[in-house]
């Protein structure tokens, strides 16, 4: 699995190459969930509770999803899982990604 460090804040890929913020991981990786909720790392928490796996950090990110967004984009997210499809990630990438940080 990839380092928790680098999982939260990947930019996007390039083929089997993940290209990391440094700068964000440098300020943020040390954050909790919830300490990334209350930075507005929205992304960086849904990214820390899949990682983390912990139901109760789920529920925090899904109940922050819901509070902060709802009412911008008229839409409530009923699971965890319907976060992905906004965030654009779906599983924790394995060990043998490489990654490049910016």
């Amino acid at each position: 699995m990839m380092k928790r460090d680098d999982f939260l804040f990947v930019l996007g890929y390039q083929g089997d190459t993940a290209i990391i913020d440094g700068h964000a991981r440098k300020l943020f990786s040390r954050l909790s969930t919830s300490e990334l909720i209350e930075k507005g790392l929205f992304k960086a928490a849904f990214c820390s509770a899949l990682y983390s796996g912990d139901d109760s950090e789920k529920n925090l990110v899904l109940e922050a999803f819901n509070k902060n967004f709802s009412a911008h984009a008229d839409t409530q997210f009923h699971t965890f899982e319907d976060i992905s499809r906004v965030v654009g990630v779906f599983d924790v990438p394995p060990e043998s990604v490489k990654t490049i940080i910016l």
